[in-house]
């Protein structure tokens, strides 16, 4: 079973897109059961809230453009769990109890190379070193991507996995950078819950999700059923486009010469653009009154 979300937090707070939840906030073991995650994940419905809420760029505060039209989040899960049992699944296995010490850290792999498109992972990283080497070496002609494991500071530690680049702060209107909420796994002692664990590596296997991607979302290589031939035509094409309108106008291109997640994708940038136009008015505006008003005040001196 599947379904594609538009919504997010239903107007009974024990309920989250039709799923059950416990009193804390956590997806019941029917949600596990469908997204064929193991019984001991308790994932909170606010990481998954922002998951579809950033990617699809329907949080009220969104001006940029968003990767997906739509999320199919119980696929987008599966396929992250079979990304995330190759990588950490042995070492998730050796731990009995649901959450994770901080300790374990130390032993888990930096990084991972994988094939978007199937799924594969190719090769793991165990070192930031081993990791940074790959990076500047990697082909990207095959389909293959590099990711780590979680975020880091350079050194693998469990209280910073669910920092991101903006340090506590998630930017979320730049349409990725969702927030895991950690502070629903991240205990005191710094170990975390297996839930935790997943939603960490979610947050960074990134290209793998599943759903309608836009125009931006597809150029961000987002989409992982375009293949990477396919996606070097896009780069091209979006550049012929963009050098277009700079030669036309933005307002002047004529959008019925592109398809329609191009011109959709041109509208937005219309929108923004009238903005910001907008913005720049009114602050103009309230610069001259507050001139004018200092002039008239000055007279009177």
């Amino acid at each position: 079973m599947t379904r594609q979300y538009d919504s997010f937090l239903s107007n009974d707070q024990e309920q989250w897109n039709g799923f059950h939840l416990n009193p804390e906030g956590y997806l019941l073991g029917t949600f596990n059961q469908m997204a064929n995650l193991p019984a001991d994940f308790h994932l909170h419905y606010k990481s998954l809230q922002s998951f579809i809420s950033t990617l699809t760029g329907c949080h009220t505060n969104s001006t940029l453009f968003p990767p997906f039209k739509k999320i199919n989040l119980l696929k987008s899960i599966q396929n992250t769990h079979i990304v995330f049992q190759q990588v950490l699944g042995d070492s998730i296995k050796k731990f009995l109890s649901h959450n994770i010490p901080a300790s374990a850290f130390k032993s888990f792999p930096y990084g991972y190379a994988i094939n978007r498109q199937t799924l594969e992972v190719t090769r793991i990283y165990k070192t930031h070193t081993e990791f940074q080497d790959a990076n500047s070496h990697i082909d990207f002609k095959h389909n293959i991507a590099l990711r780590a494991t979680f975020f880091t500071k350079g050194i693998l530690q469990s209280k910073y996995i669910f920092s991101s680049l903006y340090g506590k702060y998630h930017a979320e209107d730049d349409g990725f950078s969702w927030n895991p909420h950690g502070e629903y796994y991240l205990h005191p002692d710094e170990s975390i819950s297996k839930g935790g664990i997943f939603i960490a590596f979610m947050r960074e296997a990134f290209g793998i999700e599943e759903g309608e991607a836009t125009y931006r979302g597809k150029l961000s290589g987002m989409d992982r059923h375009i293949d990477s031939a396919k996606l070097q035509q896009l780069w091209e094409n979006d550049q012929h486009i963009m050098q277009q309108i700079a030669k036309d106008g933005l307002f002047e291109f004529n959008t019925n010469l592109v398809s329609q997640d191009i011109a959709d994708h041109i509208h937005k940038m219309r929108q923004m653009h009238s903005a910001f136009q907008y913005k720049h008015l009114k602050y103009s505006r309230n610069v001259n009154k507050l001139q004018e008003e200092h002039q008239k005040a000055s007279r009177f001196k």
